[in-house]
């Protein structure tokens, strides 16, 4: 029965990462890293305590406006996101994506929560794909 739930678990987790690749565009970190850097600019001397704040804060943004979007594409039956079909069109997806929205905000809450109370959490460099976010909050 463990095993079935282990294979039930990594296709729970390859659902979201796939949602994640496909919802956050991560040419929208264009935002973050100019700001991040215009801040360095101003303050060099900022810790690395503060510097993760910041990116924090910047990727809980960036998730919960993703999700809103999502949900409102679903409100609005939006057809094209971002160049691509809406998560909500795609064959595979249809209505489940109002619980892909919901995980997305989750995972950013979740995150916050982790930071306020300072929980270690492993840290892998974000990269160009999203899914390193993914095993970032994990």
């Amino acid at each position: 029965m463990n095993k079935i739930h282990l294979e039930s678990c990594k296709e729970y987790l390859d659902w979201y990462a796939r949602a994640f690749d496909y919802l956050v565009n991560s040419k929208n970190l264009d935002r973050q890293t100019n700001f991040f850097n215009g801040l360095l600019s101003l303050h060099p001397d900022v810790s690395f305590k503060y510097r993760l704040a910041f990116h924090a804060i910047f990727w809980a943004c960036e998730i919960a406006g993703t999700a809103a979007l999502l949900y409102d594409d679903i409100v609005d039956e939006g057809q094209v996101r971002r160049g691509k079909p809406c998560w909500h069109r795609l064959n595979h997806v249809g209505l489940t994506a109002i619980n892909d929205g919901t995980f997305l905000l989750m995972m950013m809450i979740t995150w916050q929560i982790c930071q306020s109370v300072n929980i270690r959490v492993k840290l892998i460099a974000l990269t160009d794909s999203a899914t390193d976010f993914v095993h970032f909050v994990s």
